[in-house]
């Protein structure tokens, strides 16, 4: 299963799965000559209970979170290193909102089923100063952004700031709304991985060979 709204690293375009990971995952596939390796784009909530509920071996691309999500108890070797950022209104205050000092509570959007939280936002929402809205996608929540039903939106800062791009390519108008934001808080740097099932249920015998073989050719192609 594959987030199919993740540019650039993993999405849909005019019914094609495209994107970084798609590729580098396509193309150590071609090395794994005893598997037919099937990548099929979902919306990243549903890829996850795909995976939970032992309907699907493997899940692109996501972060670790050992205790978060039992469910996966393997990850590939790093694909690459993310960070994850808050994208802002310039008149919107989010530092002071995570300082806990006094002013309206900040409505931040993130993509439905992420876990991309610091400590910081977290224990804001809890707090009552900042409020989640939890949406779709990336696109949805720029839209959002932009026409500020959200006042800031986390996520991946080379995914927002793509998709940002093009929405912007195709509506020059919003290239104003577009210059007024700005990176308000970085949350983390992550990995991204390949993430396998637990598979309890014994599935998947081939597991443990598959995970070393597709490791080995992401790694040749990754180091060199």
């Amino acid at each position: 299963m594959v987030d199919q709204s993740y540019p650039p690293y993993t999405y849909v375009r005019q019914g094609t799965l495209q994107g970084d990971y798609v590729a580098l995952v396509q193309s150590a596939a071609k090395s794994l000559t005893d598997y037919e390796v099937v990548l099929k784009p979902m919306p990243w909530k549903r890829a996850l209970q795909q995976l939970e509920q032992g309907a699907a071996f493997a899940i692109l691309p996501p972060y670790k979170h050992l205790e978060k999500r039992p469910f996966i108890d393997m990850y590939s070797l790093p694909l690459e290193q993310e960070t994850v950022v808050a994208l802002c209104h310039n008149d919107t205050d989010l530092p002071s909102a995570l300082a806990g000092k006094a002013g309206p509570a900040v409505n931040i959007g993130v993509n439905a089923g992420y876990l991309i939280f610091d400590h910081a936002v977290r224990a804001a929402q809890q707090r009552g100063d900042v409020r989640v809205w939890r949406n779709a996608n990336t696109r949805s929540n720029l839209f959002k952004l932009l026409k500020q039903r959200i006042e800031c939106y986390v996520n991946d800062r080379r995914s927002s700031e793509y998709e940002l791009e093009l929405i912007v390519q195709r509506q020059p108008e919003l290239a104003i709304k577009a210059k007024n934001l700005t990176v308000q808080h970085v949350l983390m740097t992550r990995s991204a991985h390949i993430g396998y099932a637990r598979d309890e249920r014994g599935n998947y015998p081939f597991k443990y060979d598959f995970i070393a073989k597709m490791d080995a050719a992401l790694a040749e192609l990754i180091n060199h």
